[in-house]
């Protein structure tokens, strides 16, 4: 899914480090070399663990630089958790579709966000907001004070940021994308 998303960041001046999580399986035409490494996938909030460790990797490896999370879907509500219950090093947040649905029930991001102390930006595709749970959890982190965005013309996750998969036109998107990371925390 950041096959797309990580050059045009790096173009940016942003170093990208993209993770695969032990759960999710394989998606985009490409293995899972986390769950082959592990020889099983696990729930989503199991994965957790792996988020917590690429930011303490990050940490030592990009010391002095700032550090964003960026999630699609499971990811983006486990980087809004790792976010609230653990953000000294991190300068903000990019959550696209944050899943809150039944195998999220124990690590949902919403349940954490209004803790949350540095900026965040929510991305919803047009047609998901459609879903009244959905838009219940858009407004909750609107209300809790953090920048959201509908996308469209979008598609699920961070793959709205890649014109092969959304089907408007993803410049909007970007835009909005790069300008809360000049805003949030120039690259290095």
């Amino acid at each position: 899914e950041y096959g797309f998303i990580a050059p045009r960041l790096t173009a940016a001046g942003h170093g990208v480090l993209a993770v695969d999580l032990r759960a999710g399986g394989d998606r985009w035409e490409h293995v899972n070399r986390t769950i082959a490494g592990i020889g099983t996938a696990t729930g989503y909030c199991e994965a957790a663990i792996d988020v917590e460790s690429a930011v303490g990797y990050a940490r030592e490896r990009f010391a002095g630089q700032p550090l964003f999370l960026l999630g699609s879907s499971f990811s983006a509500a486990l980087v809004l958790r790792q976010a609230a219950t653990d953000s000294a090093a991190i300068a903000g947040v990019l959550a696209f579709s944050p899943a809150s649905g039944g195998p999220m029930i124990d690590c949902r991001g919403e349940d954490l966000s209004a803790g949350i102390e540095r900026p965040v930006l929510i991305v919803r595709p047009d047609t998901e907001m459609a879903n009244p749970a959905v838009r219940e959890q858009f407004d909750l982190f609107r209300q809790q004070g953090h920048q959201v965005y509908v996308a469209e013309g979008g598609t699920h996750g961070a793959s709205t940021l890649d014109p092969s998969r959304a089907e408007g036109d993803v410049a909007p998107t970007w835009e909005t994308v790069l300008d809360f990371l000049r805003r949030v925390g120039p690259a290095q």
